[in-house]
């Protein structure tokens, strides 16, 4: 029997992404649902404080909004809806990257290696000076010699997104930034005024890059779609009859460290 999903013949590191994966989308859910309800009660109780406080000779029309945007702490339902998408996508990435961490592991603990003389060493992912983790580089390289491509277009613009969000807090600086990182969505309605798109959602520079629900979920498949197409060779090399490549090669390219044992 081969790699299979459904039935749990895969990786252990695969079975931790999956279940953080269903974890990231439920807070997605659970998060925005559980806000929208909490959003209503404040409205509704800004309501009640502004009608209590009314005074027709001193109303700007506003009361409402600004008692709500006070027991909010100044934090609306877009924004926070916006928060809470940036979270998901930058977990997802974080975790796309620690699943090929573990899966290369998990494949490298499958053996052992010997030096001329007599010396045993377990194999492990090469890290950069004090480094605790391996860099992108090495993950991308070490995957690569097994076959598998991980830095696939896609996954290059999502890790790229995730930059985005934790340095610059989605903010376009730039043209060549607003282009990239549009959502096509957004591009669609600006094409089409008669689409009426609400001006929160336009694509500017100085503006925040845009998080749609739809957005989100789509950036969390892809990252999945290359789980998917490369844990079977990692299930075949820890547990099946998959081998791994050359080990000097893996070993001269600053792949792996020998750890003596």
């Amino acid at each position: 029997m081969g790699w299979n999903e459904s039935t749990g013949t895969a990786s252990r590191a695969f079975e931790a992404w999956k279940a953080t994966d269903t974890e990231i989308r439920a807070f997605a859910k659970l998060a925005l649902g559980w806000a929208n309800r909490g959003f209503d009660e404040y409205w509704a109780a800004a309501g009640e404080t502004a009608n209590r406080n009314f005074n027709p000779e001193d109303s700007s029309g506003y009361e409402q909004a600004d008692a709500f945007h006070h027991a909010v702490d100044g934090l609306w339902p877009d924004e926070f809806e916006w928060i809470v998408r940036g979270t998901v996508i930058r977990e997802a990435v974080t975790f796309f990257e620690v699943y090929l961490e573990q899966a290369g592991q998990e494949a490298l603990d499958r053996y052992w290696w010997t030096d001329k003389a007599g010396q045993k060493h377990r194999m492990r992912l090469h890290t950069e000076g004090a480094q605790r983790s391996p860099g992108w580089s090495t993950l991308v390289r070490f995957h690569k010699e097994l076959g598998n491509n991980v830095e696939t277009d896609r996954v290059r613009f999502v890790r790229d997104l995730r930059h985005l969000l934790t340095h610059q807090r989605g903010e376009l600086r730039t043209e060549e930034q607003r282009v990239r990182f549009a959502d096509d969505h957004v591009v669609a309605y600006a094409k089409d005024p008669s689409k009426h798109a609400d001006i929160w959602d336009e694509a500017s520079v100085g503006g925040q890059v845009q998080l749609r629900h739809e957005r989100v979920m789509a950036i969390l498949d892809d990252l999945g779609a290359v789980v998917r197409a490369a844990d079977p060779v990692i299930w075949s090399i820890r547990w099946d009859t998959g081998a791994l490549p050359d080990v000097d090669t893996l070993k001269s390219h600053k792949l792996i460290d020998m750890i003596p044992v």
